[in-house]
């Protein structure tokens, strides 16, 4: 659960640091959230009131599910292909 204010950040450690441990992602109402949310299936804006047992097991992505979207979103090969980017307009 990751109940960032919006505006006070443009990325989270707690972030990158669950999901590299596979986890799903409960985040509040922010930019940050809007955004992480789109770009994943296992992100999910949460108002924390209404919280269920229902609603989270609706939502639940299986751990090996999230670490191979990580991988191909943020994994090595990614990173790779950034810093040649980078490299090559040096």
């Amino acid at each position: 659960l990751l109940p960032h204010s919006d505006g006070t950040m443009i990325s989270s450690g707690s972030f990158y640091h669950a999901i590299g441990e596979g986890c799903n992602i409960l985040i509040n109402e922010s930019e940050f959230g809007r955004v992480k949310s789109e770009q994943h299936a296992f992100v999910h804006l949460t108002d924390v009131k209404s919280l269920s047992t229902e609603k989270l097991e609706s939502i639940f992505m299986p751990k090996r599910k999230v670490l191979k979207e990580v991988i191909a979103c943020y994994g090595e090969d990614k990173v790779i292909d950034a810093w040649k980017i980078i490299l090559a307009n040096a």
